[in-house]
């Protein structure tokens, strides 16, 4: 299945969309270990596969989210070297693909002062140990 269903349904839809999208964010972060994954993928699949496409009425909105969901199904939950991606399978490591991009939304996300404190605690710390 092609993955351009997600740019359709976005197309046709964004309020639908966005539902798969915070369902898809929910999956990733509150799946803590196999165990959840194996209890919560198939209540997102049955959602997003049978219930929700049933509420859908226009014919174009429904194959985009059939072909989205069936991508997601192919590629995302499936196959063993990509299924790895939500929160609990790494519960040590960072949960995005790079480790820094947590780091940076936090920074980003502070302002001037806040940061300024974030970054000259440690380094008083630093000169306080070293004077002493």
């Amino acid at each position: 299945m092609k993955s351009g269903g997600a740019k359709q349904l976005r197309h046709r839809n964004k309020k639908l969309y966005g539902a798969l999208i915070d369902d898809v964010s929910t999956l990733a972060n509150h799946t803590i270990d196999e165990e959840s994954w194996q209890v919560l993928l198939p209540l997102f699949l049955k959602k997003w596969s049978e219930d929700v496409p049933k509420k859908v009425k226009n014919k174009a909105v429904k194959e985009a989210l059939e072909t989205t969901v069936g991508y997601f199904r192919e590629n995302w939950a499936e196959k063993d070297h990509c299924r790895r991606w939500y929160a609990g399978s790494n519960p040590l490591g960072p949960t995005t693909n790079n480790a820094l991009e947590t780091n940076n939304r936090i920074l980003k996300s502070l302002g001037a002062e806040e940061l300024f404190q974030v970054v000259s605690v440690p380094f008083s710390r630093l000169i306080h140990n070293l004077s002493i």
